[in-house]
């Protein structure tokens, strides 16, 4: 991370303590403060204010979908999962929380739902999802993935299922 991504991020989390200092009932605010926290590394932190925000408004999609992407990063797709949907159920046109769902359900070595997420995110936002698809950093995700999980015969077969529907982005 460069210094001016540091110092941006650092900003951001004072910015944002001081707001939920002065207004402590506005999930936007807190839902913000994990945000920069969970940019800047700390998924503890950033776990702890996404619950505030949801806490405070169960209803507010945007925290759900922060707080599946922490557990996701903490190696918890069965928490990420619930929260992705939570997300989706509140908007069902929420393109990241439905993406976010097929990467969680694709962790579970749950292939053909995650297939199935893949493509109603794709059907909601398909800019959104080109632009996942086509980031370096994914598709080597994507491919230590795969490799990781075709450890047994039947979840190869399901990945070579999901190579061809993903295709050609991967």
């Amino acid at each position: 991370m460069t210094r001016g991504a540091e110092r941006s991020l650092t900003d951001g989390i004072h910015r944002y303590q001081k707001l939920v200092t002065l207004y402590p009932h506005k999930a936007a605010y807190w839902n913000a403060l994990g945000y920069y926290y969970l940019r800047a590394g700390n998924l503890q932190e950033a776990e702890t204010h996404f619950l505030t925000a949801i806490e405070i408004d169960y209803s507010y999609p945007t925290p759900h979908n922060n707080l599946g992407v922490v557990y996701l990063k903490q190696d918890r797709p069965e928490q990420a999962e619930k929260e992705f949907l939570q997300a989706v159920k509140l908007n069902p046109q929420y393109s990241k929380a439905q993406y976010n769902l097929a990467v969680a359900l694709f962790h579970q070595k749950r292939y053909a739902d995650a297939a199935r997420a893949y493509f109603k995110a794709r059907d909601i936002d398909r800019e959104y999802v080109d632009r996942r698809d086509n980031n370096e950093h994914t598709r080597k995700k994507l491919q230590a993935a795969l490799e990781q999980a075709a450890e047994d015969e039947e979840s190869s077969k399901e990945l070579k299922r999901m190579q061809k529907w993903l295709a050609p982005n991967y």
